[in-house]
Parts: structure tokens; C-alpha cells; sequence
């Protein structure tokens, strides 16, 4: 009887040990790595052809076993790299075709919520949801700097539209019927816009404004934001004495619409 309660006693004890060590090595394991929330891409400019975007690629957080020295894009095809610039976290950038590498000048520690920037892209020509696949993560040990296997991460979609620009004027023509000295008007015409980018609205004014004294005011000209907005215009007309009558005199108010 005694020497099988001591071999009871034994396995019982053999089975807890396993137990600790089972749990001592699950924090070991979640300690590295990179944790994914919801990746995100959020470009400075979401316009095809545009020119010196910044990328954002964020959603990460870096484990609490680790240290992120370098990461890696590989942007997809019809996207112009090569004037790429890393933005944040400050580093060197290295561009091999279609792929941008940016190696920290500090390292990223552990625990830390990441985002990485990269400037200076030119979007692609065609419109559509686009792609990058992974961002690649390049960890080391906090304790010795001991570089581990790099991490592939899945990031987020973006979508790149067609730049817009439309310019109508209404109504396109009016007419006054003048008496020397005296002011016709006003008539009241509507110029609006639909702009994708900020714009600058110029108005000229031409023909035989002089010989009946047109004057046009209103804000449609001038440096405007991006967007739908539309712009009262008050044309008024007095003919001097001087002017020749029972004639018919034409003139032109021409609007220029120019985004940037």
C-alpha cells in the first residue's frame, strides 16, 4: 500500500510541472510579433496622376518583445516610387522597383503604436481601389539588438478617383437697353463651379464694354477651395453721351477656371 500512494504522489507531481511550464511559455509567445488592428492606407491626395502624396500606412502596434528597426512597401504597378521620401519615422529610404524600404534612425520600441509615411509618390493614371499587400516588418531584440525573421502584414485599400473641373455660367447672355447717362441693370448672372482641387477664377472683360460702360462685379474671381460653390455676378451698363446710338454694341465677359 505505501509504495503505491508514493508512486501516486510522483505523477501527481510531474503533471503540475508540465502545467507551469505550458503557461510560462504562452506570454513568451505573445511577447513578439507585430499586433494587427485594422490597417489603414490614408493618401495626402486620393486624385489619379497626383503628384508628391504622402502615404500613411498605420494600424499596427509593436510587440512588447521587440524593437522595429526597418519596414518595406511594395507599392503596385502604374505608382511612380522613385522620388519616394521617407516621411515618418525619420530614416533612409531605399527604392528597388516597385518597393520602398525606410530604415529607422530610431528604432521603433516595443509596445509602441506604429504608423510609417512615405512622401513624395505620384498616384497612378488609372482610377479604381488599389492595394499595397504588405507592409513588411523588420524586428530586433530589445536585449541585444538581434535581428528576427521579418514580419509580413496585410494593409489596408484605397481608392484613387479622377480629378474633376466644370465651369457653366447662366444665363449665358443678357442685353440692356441704354439712354445716354442713364444706368441699366443690374442683371444678375450665376457662374458655378465643380472643382476636385483648390482653384483660382479669373474674369476678363472684352468687345465694346467701353463705348456702354459695363461694369461687372461680383466674387467670381480670385483663389477658392475645392468643391461645388457658385458665384453671383451684377452687370450694370451706362452709355456716355458719346457714344453713337441706334447701334447695337456686343461685348464678352469671359470666365477662366484654373485647379491646381
Amino acid at each position: 500500500m505505501s509504495h503505491r500512494a508514493e508512486t501516486t504522489r510522483a505523477l501527481v507531481r510531474v503533471a503540475t510541472a508540465l502545467m507551469l511550464v505550458a503557461l510560462v511559455c504562452v506570454p513568451g509567445g505573445r511577447a513578439h510579433g507585430v499586433a494587427v488592428g485594422t490597417p489603414v492606407v490614408t493618401l495626402s491626395d486620393g486624385f489619379t496622376n497626383a503628384t508628391n502624396v504622402t502615404y500613411t500606412f498605420s494600424g499596427y502596434t509593436v510587440g512588447n518583445g521587440e524593437m522595429i528597426v526597418a519596414a518595406e512597401v511594395t507599392f503596385p504597378a502604374g505608382t511612380d516610387v522613385s522620388g519616394a521620401t521617407a516621411v515618418s519615422p525619420a530614416g533612409t529610404r531605399t527604392v528597388s522597383g516597385q518597393t520602398v524600404r525606410v530604415d529607422f534612425a530610431t528604432p521603433v520600441p516595443r509596445g509602441a503604436a506604429f504608423s510609417m509615411s512615405i512622401g513624395g509618390i505620384r498616384n497612378p493614371a488609372t482610377a479604381g481601389t488599389y492595394n499595397a499587400g504588405d507592409i513588411t516588418f523588420y524586428p530586433v531584440n530589445p536585449a541585444n539588438n538581434n535581428p528576427r525573421n521579418p514580419q509580413p502584414h496585410p494593409t489596408g485599400d484605397y481608392t484613387l478617383i479622377q480629378p474633376y473641373l466644370t465651369l457653366s455660367v447662366d444665363p449665358a447672355a443678357v442685353s440692356f437697353d441704354l439712354a445716354p447717362d442713364v444706368t441699366a441693370g443690374p442683371e444678375i448672372i450665376t457662374v458655378h463651379v465643380e472643382s476636385s482641387h483648390p482653384y483660382t477664377i479669373t474674369r476678363t472683360v472684352g468687345g465694346s464694354h467701353d463705348l456702354f460702360g459695363l461694369q461687372v462685379t461680383g466674387s467670381a474671381s480670385g483663389s477658392k477651395p475645392a468643391g461645388s460653390a457658385s458665384y453671383a455676378e451684377s452687370l450694370t451698363a451706362t452709355a456716355p453721351w458719346t457714344t453713337e446710338g441706334d447701334r447695337t454694341y456686343t461685348a464678352t465677359v469671359t470666365y477662366t477656371v484654373v485647379n491646381y
